[in-house]
């Protein structure tokens, strides 16, 4: 049953709203914008409402991975099968392993982890404090900077820090690195843009 909802969970991390919903308008979104299949690009492609919907689907998925994980919670970190939904999204096997950036899935899963998976050293108001810390980051920075990539990074970068103060599981600790690693990656082009200056604003 584990590898079982390991791979469903790699399956359905590789599902990708931005490259569905933009061929439902006959958009092929990995040639328009950034070329990114997210919701930034689809939000410049595609406009608000459809971007809405492609950032709540990828989010969505993780949230969903980390609920099939809860099967195994007196065993195995629910977290676990989170991290590989963001694996998928990121290498996608529907998608010839190019894929989005992960940040909406990593948060859906985290978000996901903080609601339903009693924690080992957090109380609930203090979780509740931390989506709180995680929302204010993104809002304050996205709003100074008007770049969603810092934004988004710094903001992936202090949830890997609560994932790991929370658990002693070495290898979803292990994994939360890898995977933050993976983002970071995925966002090289818009690192190389920001040390150039070119980095797209909103």
């Amino acid at each position: 049953m584990f590898y079982i909802i390991l791979l469903l969970s790699y399956l359905l991390g590789s599902v990708n709203f931005a490259i569905i919903i933009a061929k439902h308008k006959g958009i092929n979104i990995t040639q328009e914008g950034s070329g990114n299949p997210g919701s930034s690009n689809a939000l410049r492609v595609l406009g608000k409402k459809y971007a809405l919907g492609v950032l709540i689907g990828d989010m969505l998925k993780g949230a969903v991975c980390v609920l099939l994980g809860l099967y195994f919670h007196e065993s195995i970190n629910p977290f676990l099968f989170g991290l590989v939904s963001v694996f998928g999204h990121c290498f996608p096997v529907f998608y010839h392993f190019k894929g989005g950036k992960g940040v909406a899935t990593f948060l859906g899963s985290y978000l996901s982890y903080l609601i339903f998976v009693p924690s080992e050293n957090y109380s609930g108001s203090f979780k509740f404090l931390i989506f709180l810390i995680l929302l204010a980051t993104f809002v304050l920075i996205a709003k100074f900077f008007k770049v969603s990539a810092v934004a988004s990074l710094i903001t992936i970068i202090i949830s890997s820090f609560f994932i790991i103060s929370d658990t002693n599981d070495q290898l979803v600790n292990l994994m939360t690195v890898l995977v933050v690693l993976i983002i970071i990656f995925q966002h090289r082009t818009n690192i190389k843009r920001l040390l150039e200056g070119k980095e797209n604003k909103f």
